[in-house]
Formats: C-alpha cells, structure tokens, sequence
C-alpha cells in the first residue's frame, strides 16, 4: 500500500472500467512494453532520509529512544531486531503513520516530520500485502495513480512498466484471492512502485512467505532495489534475511540504536554481547570468565583457555561456533590448516553431535557453560566419542565488560 491509500478508498472516486483497461493493454506491445520497464529502471532514484533524535512515547512508554541515522540517497537500510524494539514505529514515523513526539524525520534535506504521508514522496509495503481484494491487479496497481497529476496514458505506462519489471503481466486481471503468497508480494511491491517514490518504506515483507520461497524473494528484492536505485529501509526480525539483502544493517534493542554497519562488519566486529548475540546461527558462545584470567588462578580447560586470550578485566569471553576447530589425535586440524594464532587443544566432553545439512553443530561441555562448534565434516571415530578435541583461533577472541560493552 503506498500513502496515498492510508485512507479507506473513496467510494465516489470514479474507476476506469475493465474494457478501457483491456483496450489499454491490449494496445501496447510486447516489445514496448519491455523497453518501458528499461526507462523505468533508469529514471528511478531516491533521497536521503536522516532521523535527528526520532522518539515515540504511548503515555509513560518510550518505544523509540532518541534515534537518530543517516540513509544514503540510494541506500538498501535494514532495520534489524527482536519483536519490540521499536523498529516498526520507527518505520511508520517515516511514513507519516505514526505522529513524532520528538526529533526529526527529515527526506531530501526536507523536515517532513509535520507533513501528511501523501506529501512525503515515500511508498510503504505492508506485512500483510494489503491489497484491496475486490480488485484486480491493475486496479491495485492503478488505485495509488488515480490522486496524482499523470495523465491517463502515463498512468497505463506506468502500470505496463512496473508489471513488465517484476513479471506479472500475466496477473493484471486477477484478483488478489486467485493469486500465491509470492504473487501478492509482488503485487504490492509493483503498487509502491509505480508511483516512483523517493523512498520505498517495507515492513517485514516476506514474513509470510514460506521459507524456500522467502530466499527465491529476498535476492529478487535486493536485485530490483539495485536496478532502481531507490533509498529503501526495510524491517525484518530475521538476521539471515537482513545480511542477505542489506547495505547497512541498524540494529535496534529496546528503541535504540545498538550498532550500525555492513553487514560482514556487524558479524565480525559486534559492539555488544547483545549484537554478538542477535548475529549468528548457530550465535557466538559468550561464557563469563570472571576470576578465571585473575592473577593467581589456576582453572585450565577451554573456558580458562579463552580467558587468557582476552584482556584482564574482561568479565566476559565470546568465540564463534567457526571459530573453535576439530583437532584429531594426531595433532592435525580436521578441516583446515591450523589458524595463525591457533591455541592449545582441550579436550571436551562431546554431549549432541547434530548433522545440519552440509554441516555439523557439536555441543560441548566446557566447565559450567555449554558451547557449540560448527565442522564441516567429522571423523567417523568422532561420531560415536564421548569426547573431542577442540581448538580456537586466539586472533576471533571477543573480550566484554560486566554491562556487556565491546572490551578492545
């Protein structure tokens, strides 16, 4: 649904019949119709978008906490996070949905925080799709056209164009119930297109597609994003999506802004046990190493190992599950070559070995805490062992405060 059907359609709005429609279609050919989806991929852009201290308050409830962010003219933004952290109304802020208490919400070097969603130039897909079930795909994609200046036949060149771009010319006279979930996304991304926003505004887009379907989507997304250039932010809960798609992930707990990056860069450098935490699956092993890296201590084992790879005052430790090796009895790393800054070998009592597909997921007991590593493959004398020997890269070693803060 783009803005300008924020408001429930005007029954009085005259629509064009199904015949004009036809005649239309019918009247542009194939070969044009492919060279205007070529023009649309060209003439499209965005703006900027810079959020200056952007807070939303429901009475005593702060759900987005002074946020402010900078979204490069052409940018793919995802805004990552658990469920309630404030990324959805920071969304909806932007699109003029929901009224802002304080800051800024500024497009194009325009303050539009006070300005009503049909004047922004900014387009929203919704979770749900939102389409409007009475009517046909082109009327879909039509509907959000009829309030503009275009003439009729630059809105059927539009309409033609989008459908052209994301394959559905053979859906235009369909309605919404007749089509796939994947279709209907596609649909509603075509109706926020059309209008060639600015900014296209999506809302956990993909959540209610099925999982195979979701990765088919998603790099669809990401490649018709790059063909227009156009400023996106997009919000999702799912991290592998976000790293697939994004050119910046801002990553959002509790209606702040935690850390921001590429995504190679929030992986591998995270700021926070939180982040280190949210990042990953299988998620960084974070074990508390307080005591164990004090002068005087004796503990061994892998925790103590990875104490005495970190700093004195780190309260906690954090490697990645490709981060700790398979070691066999030999000495020799199972997979690969030993890392520069390789370790010492601990052996490790070996409680679940989990096949994952072109994986294997160990958890390990190390001390009080459990660990999990990831192995491309394992020995066959491994699989029935009560225990293996792991070790670690001292150089992939995270180091955090008692609060949790990035120690460097």
């Amino acid at each position: 649904m783009t803005m300008h059907e924020t408001d429930s359609p005007d029954a009085d709005a005259p629509e064009p019949t199904a015949d004009s429609d036809r005649t239309a279609e019918a009247s542009a050919a194939d070969s044009e119709g492919t060279a205007l989806a070529r023009e649309m991929t060209a003439e499209q852009g965005g703006e900027t978008v810079e959020l200056a201290a952007l807070t939303k308050r429901y009475d005593s409830t702060v759900a987005v906490d002074s946020v402010s962010l900078d979204v490069a003219e052409g940018e793919f933004l995802v805004l990552l996070g658990p469920s309630g952290c404030g990324k959805t109304t920071t969304l909806r802020m932007v699109a003029g949905l929901e009224s802002v208490t304080d800051g800024s919400v500024i497009i194009g070097g325009t303050d539009v925080s006070r300005t009503t969603p049909q004047n922004r130039d900014v387009a929203m897909v919704f979770q749900n799709y939102a389409l409007y079930p009475h009517k046909t795909v082109r009327g879909n994609i039509r509907f959000p056209l009829r309030k503009t200046d275009l003439s009729d036949a630059e809105r059927t060149r539009r309409i033609e164009s989008t459908v052209e771009l994301l394959d559905i010319d053979d859906l235009l006279d369909k309605e919404p119930a007749a089509l796939s979930g994947g279709q209907r996304q596609r649909v509603a991304i075509a109706r926020a297109i059309a209008r060639e926003p600015s900014v296209l505004l999506m809302d956990e887009p993909l959540s209610n597609l099925d999982a195979k379907l979701r990765v088919r989507t998603r790099s669809e997304l990401r490649d018709l994003q790059q063909r227009l250039g156009i400023t996106t932010v997009y919000v999702t809960h799912d991290q592998e999506e976000a790293m697939s798609v994004a050119d910046r992930i801002a990553i959002m707990n509790d209606g702040r802004i935690e850390q921001v990056g590429a995504p190679e860069e929030v992986y591998r450098d995270p700021n926070s046990t939180f982040i280190a935490d949210f990042l990953g699956d299988p998620s960084m092993n974070i074990v508390s190493v307080a005591g164990e890296n004090t002068a005087g201590a004796t503990a061994d084992g892998l925790v103590a190992g990875l104490a005495a790879a970190s700093p004195d005052r780190a309260a906690q430790v954090g490697i990645r599950p490709e981060d700790l090796y398979l070691v066999d009895e030999t000495g020799g790393f199972v997979e690969d070559a030993a890392p520069e800054a390789a370790s010492s070998v601990y052996e490790c009592p070996l409680t679940v070995l989990e096949p994952i597909g072109r994986a294997y997921e160990l958890t390990l007991e190390a001390g009080a805490a459990q660990m999990v590593a990831r192995a491309r493959t394992v020995p066959d004398e491994l699989r029935d062992s009560d225990s293996v020997r792991i070790a670690f890269d001292r150089d992939a070693v995270y180091a955090f405060d008692r609060n949790g803060g990035r120690l460097r």
